[in-house]
């Protein structure tokens, strides 16, 4: 393979430069910021470490009830929403620079790899305009700063491949850490067990050794991993519990067959690939996937210089074929990593059209950096004005168009109390509009409405409503938010429960939000039961 000639100075101001261009994309449409109830959860939690000094020991829910992920990414976020005064904005920002470190360190990896600058300042420059490593870095959730401890870890396991004491501590490390974002990578713990039997079997003098060298690596292993232990020791191993009830409940795996998990997987790469190379066609993803695992092979089989790393970055990538058997919910974010191995790989690939005599090999080079490039912007702005989109479950759940919703409701209202009241998901869980009537509606108006709705759940109900008082002359506003995750049965059922107390003045879609302006005929308190009766009418 050949390679381009560069100057440390010179490689410094491209890398510098792909990182800057990773950062503005990253920025752009900065307050479409999806933000639903795990955003306002996880900004309630953040906020009561640093004001109450309410240490966490769990994190976020599973979707294993009582397992829990570690409470870090809480930890993470704790200072930038206290110094913003609740702002998630500035939440985001910080996440899209921690993001962005990416970008640095997928070019040491894939110069550590393959020696090779180009393919290294390739790597970097396709994980900065990546539009899937853009969602994540947008993302105000658990699993985006996963990304970098993956690669981390993966890098300490390529280091133990190639006898580096600090290989194994460093992956131990950053596994746990990986584990406190998102539970599920526990599943990663495959590759610890492969690098302890490596060194028992060859360099296990060595390996005893790195306690004494490295023991401030295992010192923060262990403070990382203290959470999960506490906790289980504080909640009588609920999480132990939870874990073993999932594999021995008669329906584990939920009944489907093996070979349907795997074909989940399958289409999952094959999204991974459609939303990096080809617009979203499934079926030349799908095509490039086979390309991709056949050059892989032929690269492996022809190139012994480079035979480890092919089969190293291969393993990688199609290493989360270990969860998929458990999964349930078929997330996008079960991937998680794999963006790196198959960014390496991509450009590893390109690489080789430098090998073709003449000016073809150097139109085809620019030509497909060219057109990856262009798939990348493409989606990025068609997809990123609409919030997360690879990973919200409703459509346009964004917080610049909540902001509209609080303007519209105060406004309209004659900045007089109101009442109000949203149909939501999940049901009967109206966190979102708890959290953000308190930081952006009180900041501005100076003052809460009255919640008429369900009871508020544990997470926001630490806001307190005030009574609306006598109800002649009040308005009630209905939220409904975006579809899809909330049946329309249960729309029709809000409505037709908010008409026996109030008549409707105004229907107003906001973005995907519609909001119904109400004049109160009387106050009755919101009752489940009262509104599960309208569900059955036609």
């Amino acid at each position: 393979m050949k390679d381009v000639t560069l100057s440390k100075n010179q490689t410094r101001f491209i890398l510098g430069f792909f990182v800057l261009i990773g950062v503005v994309l990253r920025l752009l449409f900065l307050d479409r910021l999806t933000f639903g109830y795990d955003q306002a959860r996880d900004a309630l939690q953040a906020i009561s470490i640093i004001r109450d000094g309410n240490l966490k020991l769990i994190g976020p829910t599973t979707d294993i009830k009582g397992l829990f992920h570690g409470p870090l990414f809480w930890y993470l976020i704790a200072p930038w929403y206290y110094v913003s005064s609740g702002n998630p904005v500035i939440s985001r920002i910080f996440m899209v620079f921690l993001n962005s470190l990416n970008i640095v360190f997928i070019y040491y990896f894939a110069l550590k790899l393959f020696k090779k600058n180009t393919i290294a300042l390739m790597s970097a420059l396709f994980f900065a305009v990546s539009f899937e490593a853009i969602q994540y870095a947008r993302w105000l959730s658990n699993p985006p700063p996963a990304l970098l401890s993956i690669g981390i870890f993966l890098y300490g396991f390529w280091m133990v491949l190639n006898n580096a004491a600090i290989g194994f501590p460093l992956m131990l490390l950053c596994w746990i850490i990986s584990v406190q974002f998102q539970f599920f990578l526990i599943y990663q713990g495959i590759f610890v067990l492969m690098a302890l039997l490596i060194l028992l079997s060859k360099k296990r003098k060595e390996f005893f050794l790195t306690f004494k060298n490295y023991w401030y690596l295992y010192l923060a292993t262990i403070f990382f991993g203290s959470t999960f232990a506490l906790s289980e020791l504080k909640f009588k191993f609920q999480g132990l519990k939870a874990v073993l009830g999932f594999f021995t409940r008669s329906t584990t795996v939920d009944g489907e067959p093996l070979i349907f998990k795997l074909t989940k997987f399958y289409n999952s790469l094959v999204r991974n690939i459609s939303l990096f190379l080809t617009f979203e066609n499934r079926i030349s993803a799908a095509l490039l996937l086979l390309v991709l695992v056949l050059f892989s092979v032929f690269i492996y089989v022809k190139r012994p210089k480079v035979r480890k790393q092919t089969l190293f970055l291969l393993i990688w990538f199609f290493s989360p074929v270990l969860i998929y058997p458990l999964e349930k919910n078929n997330a996008y974010f079960l991937n998680i990593g794999i963006i790196y191995p198959l960014i390496i790989m991509i450009s590893v690939l390109i690489s080789e059209t430098q090998k073709i005599r003449g000016n073809l090999g150097k139109v085809l080079f620019f030509a497909v950096t060219t057109w990856i490039i262009s798939v990348n912007l493409f989606l990025i702005f068609k997809y990123n004005p609409k919030g997360e989109t690879l990973f919200s479950v409703q459509d346009r759940q964004i917080l610049s168009d909540e902001e509209k919703v609080m303007d519209y409701t105060y406004l309209s209202s004659g900045k007089k109390m109101f009442g109000f009241n949203s149909v939501t998901n999940p049901l009967f869980i109206s966190s979102t509009w708890a959290y953000v009537f308190d930081w952006y509606g009180k900041r501005k108006y100076g003052y809460l409405p009255a919640w008429m709705g369900y009871p508020l759940d544990d997470v926001g109900k630490e806001i307190e409503f005030p009574p609306l008082g006598s109800y002649q002359g009040k308005y009630l506003y209905l939220i409904i938010e975006p579809t899809p995750g909330i049946p329309e049965e249960y729309i029709r059922a809000y409505i037709r429960y908010e008409d026996t107390r109030s008549r409707l003045v105004e229907r107003k879609q906001i973005g995907a939000f519609i909001v119904e302006k109400r004049q109160l005929t009387s106050k009755q308190h919101f009752l489940r039961d009262d509104l599960m009766k309208h569900i059955s009418i036609k």
